[in-house]
């Protein structure tokens, strides 16, 4: 189906390209990444957190009037959404993995409803992770995660920092992430803006240096 015109998002051709388009795609969280994890997050009430493997981000999405068609050739997969349950250590392990990441796939993880912020102490990368309200997600608490069913079965060895996890749950009927994602928009309407979603104050990752993250003592980093 198509989004109805009235309720479609425009994409602006004055910003839109200059992040979702650049070659750093997959070392930054960008605005495409935020918006396909939201949608995620959006369509399971009550989770705290939304995570997806980059590699599942085939395109960006050009200035104009939003199809489904656009968002089809954005995430092409027929993946699913799947739940599971995870400790806030369990979180930060998955989240510094991929910080530290350098066997490929390396793209980095798109992410809703948490913001990471990482620093170095000494050797050793040190990552905190905050709720949208600024609390910090605390080491035992009991989170609600959402992902592929890619992700959830093993898929690039995302959730393998994490060590053993309950088994993920992928209903009968669980929607497409695509779909998830297309319901979300048309649901918000209006324009989307690169510039709305992605600031240096709006980042969803914070980190030093570039990925992968190598603390060196006197580095700077």
């Amino acid at each position: 189906f198509f989004f109805k015109q009235k309720t479609a998002y425009e994409i602006p051709k004055r910003d839109w390209s200059s992040d979702v388009c650049s070659s750093d795609l997959a070392e930054r969280d960008s605005a495409l990444y935020d918006i396909v994890a939201d949608g995620m997050r959006a369509a399971v009430p009550g989770a705290d957190v939304a995570f997806g493997n980059g590699g599942g981000i085939r395109t960006e999405i050009p200035a104009g009037p939003l199809t489904y068609g656009r968002v089809y050739e954005v995430y092409p997969f027929d993946n699913r959404l799947a739940t599971l349950r995870m400790t806030g250590a369990q979180l930060v392990a998955i989240l510094k993995a991929n910080l530290e990441r350098t066997e490929p796939p390396r793209e980095i993880l798109s992410i809703s409803g948490v913001r990471v912020v990482a620093s170095c102490e000494g050797t050793t990368l040190t990552v905190t992770v905050t709720r949208p309200d600024g609390q910090p997600i605390a080491a035992g608490d009991t989170l609600t995660a959402v992902t592929s069913d890619f992700v959830a079965t093993g898929g690039d060895r995302v959730l393998a920092p994490a060590g053993p996890l309950p088994a993920a749950t992928t209903p009968p009927g669980a929607p497409l992430v695509r779909d998830a994602v297309a319901e979300w928009l048309q649901r918000r309407g209006g324009a989307l803006s690169e510039s709305q979603l992605v600031t240096d104050a709006t980042r969803r990752w914070v980190f030093p240096g570039t990925r992968p993250v190598r603390c060196v003592p006197g580095a700077g980093r």
